[in-house]
């Protein structure tokens, strides 16, 4: 009968403690009395004892106290009862009638004792409850933590609950003595013919909660607002450009109105491949300014994760750069080409879709999150009451380095609608911590929008960045918790500001927001933000007390529409409460006696390492689809001090765990793959038939443990072990497997770094982390390094340099067409009177001295068509041609005419000054220039004109042309060439 009873159950109750002290613990009793009359009153009307009316109270207060919907707790006579109401929708009378039923046929087993039973199964001694006993608690000592009571006298009943003192405050439990009175008292008061366990609450519903109005609900209008006020304000810094929101509105604009030109319809779905530059920001908004829905997808994802999403995503065009996977790929480099930069007019709604991005899924399959502009702009919006609001407005320049195709990507993005700088890294930047903290000190941006807790720790234990992080005063962290050891760090800067957001993609990235100030103090999730309501609610949905632990529910303008092409899976976690949309975060949360959230963990199947959010059901469905392998589970273990995802399975046949872990690495991304895996015989299992996992064997890692044999290793292997803080793995070993995670293997390219001055490149880093793989990539980088250094040295004292193959074609081309000056590259700018015509010639002048290669002839040397280097060579005379006026049109007749190829100056300058302008004519041959180098030329022009230093090349176009010329000639081009 007992095995029957407890075969649905993988523990017993035990009342959710509040406290967790270290002292000795007393038992100590509270107690809450209640009149009787109307209780025997109901009890007799409906036929029940008043012991079955107390236990019902107490297992549905027990529900929702300990948010679940079965109770297995003990009762007087040494006996087990249990609950187990799946169907919540059951009217009040039959839960009474059915507590009473299966009361009475527990008491037909008092003569079985379950001590074995408890102990066989590791049944917790949780919840003890009796009616009318006098409890002997010296006898019965602490075996319980909880004990509940129900005493009468002529006219009360007393709820007596004795308890341990170091789990439970006397608040605590008085509050769930009145919870279970409560409960009762609702039940005396409706008509529980057609009332139902939903229908009971701790806490009333507030349906009075107001919304804002959001004035302006489109990301790209609150751009162009800023466009409006500040043209010429610095807005995007990325990859070496730096583009001014009038720059960066025109480049989307032109994106915008070529995708439109190509048919592009509104409300048309849009995936964006790029790298980390300006092409990817002005992308983004060019595809809402047309209309459409981003879908950002990270060009390393792997091969079949990119496939199912743009076609999950039913996506209409494809944006990418040198991809190879979509052959109806738009070109971003074809879309730029088109003129006109004007915004386009597209009618939109504010809850059209702004984007879809994808995250983990239990199904085994990524969910796309749709998310609209009124969800993103509301969290924005520019009013004092709004807490984001009060952070952005005090950013000039913050850094961002989160991945595009995270929500928390939105939090960098949305700096551009506050006029802020956003200092954009690059895919290096962005994994390297060396490179990022050149970043910030050339950049010196004064806000970090994002970054995880465990990320920052492990980049502050590298000092270099720890000191440029000084320019920052306000930082955004997320994704799991703050550690102990982080926050005197993030205090001790008096000029900083730290805030912990808490949030996932369906809620737009931010459910709640605290700016932490105390150290003392318990790190709450803080409050909800603009428009947004945060609440804790019971396995019922109905809204818990201060200091119950429940789910977090985020509600309000910020949720999301949903998964994409997934109603089923929408319907379970978004849902509507007095016309406000909610979504169930699957978070334990309490909310403490200010107000505030704290985050108690996750109650289901997924799980956060490292701040990255994982669908435990993804990667086991994955691995089931293995050839021959049966069943699996995948949990998170601890193996010397680190978290490691580790895979346990079952199979037909001996499984090779290399096979397997190649088999997910191409359908998973880099963290979601286990580093641990173990087959075993079987599973172990619960009663009820599920995994147990506590049961699950202690993980091994299978490490070869190959001693290091070069001297590079070797040096490799010893500054390893000095970072993992172990030495038990070898140089074969995937340094995941052995302890190492993304950011411990940041810190150790930096140590690599300032040992041998050697930038590792960190996605190779991370794709294939063993120490001889390491080994051979620094190497490869001294070997490189010195042949680099000779042809340096080579190109400084050769006068005759070869062409490129490019440079050869573009020369027979012209060759072909000589009156064609179809290679130049003319430009031409018109500043007001302000700017000095002789000053501006002396800046072309020096810029050009300081790339004496703009300054080569091409001649025939020999047999062969050479560069001719001459660095002391004076370039041709710049005119100044004062003229009362004159149009483009005027110039362009006058100037733009064919270079003399061979043996002539390759570039020409005129400055013309009229009454009221300045206007500079530029034209260079695209032989030894391109559209990106002319950008950085005029940058230099600016930076001559205002006396600051031009940045100079550590490779020019002769040393180019001498490293094609040693690569054409190496045998790995001689094997491709015969290939």
């Amino acid at each position: 009968y007992f095995l029957n009873l407890i075969k649905d159950f993988d523990e017993s109750t035990v009342l959710n403690p509040d406290l967790s002290g270290i002292e000795t613990p007393n038992l100590v009793t509270e107690e809450f009395k209640i009149n009787k009359h109307e209780l025997i009153e109901f009890c007799r009307k409906n036929c029940i004892t008043e012991s079955v009316l107390f236990l019902a109270g107490a297992c549905l207060a027990l529900n929702k106290f300990t948010f679940s919907n079965k109770n297995l707790i003990f009762h007087e006579n040494n006996l087990i009862f249990t609950t187990n109401f799946e169907n919540r929708k059951i009217t009040i009378e039959d839960y009474l009638i059915q507590i009473q039923k299966d009361y009475k046929e527990n008491l037909k087993y008092v003569n079985f004792s379950i001590d074995d039973l408890i102990k066989e199964y590791d049944l917790k001694s949780g919840v003890y409850y009796s009616f009318n006993k006098d409890l002997d608690l010296d006898s019965l000592g602490y075996k319980y933590d909880f004990y509940l009571n129900i005493m009468e006298n002529h006219e009360e009943f007393i709820l007596s609950a004795s308890y341990n003192d170091q789990l439970y405050s006397a608040e605590y439990i008085k509050l769930f003595l009145k919870s279970i009175n409560q409960i009762i008292n609702q039940f005396l008061s409706i008509d529980i013919l057609n009332s139902s366990l939903l229908d009971i609450y701790l806490v009333k519903e507030d349906e009075d909660f107001k919304f804002h109005e959001n004035k302006t609900p489109f990301i790209h209008k609150r751009f162009e607002k800023q466009v409006e006020k500040n043209p010429d304000h610095m807005s995007l810094v990325s990859d070496g450009e730096r583009l001014t929101y009038g720059e960066l509105n025109k480049k989307a604009n032109r994106i915008a109105n070529a995708l439109i030109k190509k048919g592009v319809k509104p409300k048309s779905n849009i995936v964006i491949m790029f790298h980390r530059n300006s092409n990817l920001i002005a992308a983004i908004l060019a595809v809402l300014k047309a209309g459409c829905a981003y879908i950002p997808i990270d060009m390393a994802f792997p091969k079949e994760r990119i496939i199912y999403m743009s076609q999950n995503s039913q996506a209409d065009y494809i944006l990418a750069e040198n991809n190879e996977l979509f052959e109806n790929a738009i070109s971003i480099e074809e879309l730029l080409q088109e003129e006109n930069d004007e915004n386009p007019d597209v009618e939109i709604s504010p809850d059209d879709l702004a984007y879809i991005l994808y995250t983990s899924g239990s199904t085994g399959l990524p969910k796309g999150v749709m998310g609209s502009h009124r969800n993103v702009t509301n969290g924005f919006t520019e009013d004092e009451g709004n807490i984001i609001y009060q952070a952005y407005s005090k950013m000039k320049k913050n850094i961002g380095v989160i991945t595009v195709s995270f929500v928390a990507f939105i939090a960098d993005f949305m700096s551009l609608t506050y006029g802020n700088t956003l200092v954009f890294a690059n895919d290096e930047e962005a994994k390297n911590i060396e490179s990022l903290t050149k970043l910030m000190e050339k950049e010196k941006p004064d806000a970090f929008t994002f970054t995880t807790p465990s990320r920052l720790k492990q980049y502050l234990e590298y000092e270099p960045f720890a000191k440029a992080l000084s320019s920052i005063n306000q930082i955004s962290m997320g994704g799991e918790k703050v550690s102990e050891e982080l926050m005197p760090v993030l205090l001790s800067n008096d000029e900083m500001v730290p805030y912990v957001i808490y949030g996932c993609t369906e809620v737009t990235g931010i459910g709640t927001i605290e700016k932490i100030t105390d150290i003392d103090n318990e790190l709450t999730i803080g409050d909800a933000p603009y428009n947004v309501v945060a609440q804790i609610r019971d396995i019922d949905g109905r809204i818990l007390p201060q200091g119950v632990m429940g789910e977090i529910y985020i509600g309000g303008c910020g949720i999301s529409k949903g998964y994409y092409n997934m109603d089923d899976e929408s319907q379970k976690s978004f849902i509507t409460i007095n016309n406000i949309p909610f979504y169930k975060t699957g978070d334990f949360g309490v909310e403490n006696s200010e107000g505030k959230l704290i985050s108690k963990g996750r109650m289901d199947n997924q799980i956060k390492l490292r701040g990255l959010r994982i669908e435990i059901g993804e990667i086991e469905a994955n691995i089931t689809k293995f050839p021959n392998i049966k069943q699996t589970a995948v949990v998170v273990k601890k193996i010397n001090n680190n978290d490691h995802l580790c895979a346990y399975f079952t199979a037909g046949e001996e499984i090779d765990v290399k096979a397997l872990k190649k088999y997910l690495q191409e359908r998973l991304t880099t963290y979601m793959v286990p580093t641990v895996f173990m087959q075993l015989d079987e599973l172990p299992r619960t009663p009820n038939g599920k995994i147990f996992l506590k049961k699950l064997p202690k993980p091994v890692l299978n490490l070869e443990l190959v001693a290091p044999e070069t001297e590079t290793e070797k040096m490799l292997f010893d500054i390893s072990t000095s970072v993992a803080e172990s030495t038990e793995f070898g140089v074969t070993d995937d340094l995941y497997a052995a302890g190492f995670t993304s950011l411990t293997l940041m810190k150790l390219s930096a140590v690599v770094f300032e040992e041998t001055g050697v930038n590792l490149n960190i996605s190779k880093l991370i794709d294939e982390p063993t120490i001889r793989n390491i080994a051979k990539e620094i190497d490869n980088a001294q070997e490189s390094s010195a042949k680099l250094d000779k042809i340096i040295e080579s190109a400084k004292n050769s006068t005759y340099i070869p062409l490129t193959a490019n440079q050869l074609g573009v020369y027979y081309e012209c060759a072909q067409n000589p009156d064609e000056p179809q290679y130049n590259l003319p430009c031409l700018i018109r500043f007001d009177k302000s700017i000095d015509a002789e000053r501006l010639r002396e800046s072309i002048i020096k810029t050009f001295d300081t790339y004496p290669y703009l300054k080569t002839r091409i001649v025939m040397h020999g047999d062969q068509l050479m560069h001719k280097r001459d660095d002391s060579i004076a370039i041709d005379e710049i005119p100044i041609v004062e003229v009362p006026q004159i149009s483009d049109e005027e110039i362009y007749n006058l100037n733009f005419k064919k270079f003399e190829l061979l043996g002539g100056q390759l570039f020409r300058a005129k400055i013309y000054k009229t009454d009221n302008e300045v206007v500079l004519f530029f034209d260079m041959h695209h032989i030894i220039t391109d559209g990106a180098s002319v950008n950085i030329l005029f940058k230099s022009f600016s930076n001559a004109y205002e006396g600051k230093e031009i940045e100079k090349e550590t490779i020019d176009g002769y040393i180019n042309a001498l490293i094609e010329n040693e690569n054409e000639n190496s045998d790995e081009y001689i094997a491709c060439e015969r290939y």
